[in-house]
């Protein structure tokens, strides 16, 4: 009402009063917003509540008349926003939740990374087991057949030089 008014007035004295009107208007504004402090309800949040103002004039006239408006609303954790800033200020809340999922993502990844290289591990112990009892039945094999051939072979043959005959022969 404040700035309306004084775009609206006929003499600078008067412009002058409105504008002051209008500052109080926005100081009272920012005093209200920053003792609702929101950001104590959630566990999670910004530490700091947006105030917007829908015309870029409406900040500009207000900082005209009171340069350390912004330091206060900033000790109160209010930002003030007009369009612009507003839009600058989502498309960074977006990046920063895009990196906070990013993050979270390069985490998840980490463990399951770490579970997957355990369970190589594990399997990589289960192969060096398999491995290790191959070789073992192979060398077991090895000595059977030689046992065979030196020790059982010989004495079966001597069977045929006995007489006994088989359709099968050794």
């Amino acid at each position: 009402d404040g700035y309306l008014s004084a775009a609206e007035a006929k003499t600078d004295g008067e412009r002058d009063a409105r504008l002051s009107a209008h500052l109080r208007q926005v100081r009272d504004h920012v005093r209200a917003l920053g003792a609702k402090e929101y950001w104590k309800q959630f566990p999670v949040s910004p530490q700091f509540v947006v105030m917007f103002l829908p015309l870029e004039p409406l900040l500009a006239a207000a900082l005209e008349e009171d340069r350390t408006l912004l330091d206060q609303a900033a000790s109160l954790n209010v930002i003030p926003a007009t369009p612009l800033t507003l839009l600058a200020l989502l498309k960074t809340v977006a990046l920063g939740w895009r990196q906070e999922q990013l993050a979270r993502n390069a985490e998840e990844i980490q463990t399951i990374g770490r579970e997957l290289y355990e369970r190589l591990g594990t399997m990589v112990g289960h192969l060096e087991m398999v491995g290790k009892n191959i070789k073992q039945a192979g060398d077991s094999y090895d000595r059977f057949v030689g046992s065979l051939e030196q020790k059982v072979l010989p004495g079966a043959r001597r069977f045929k030089d006995l007489g006994v005959d088989s359709a099968e022969t050794l």
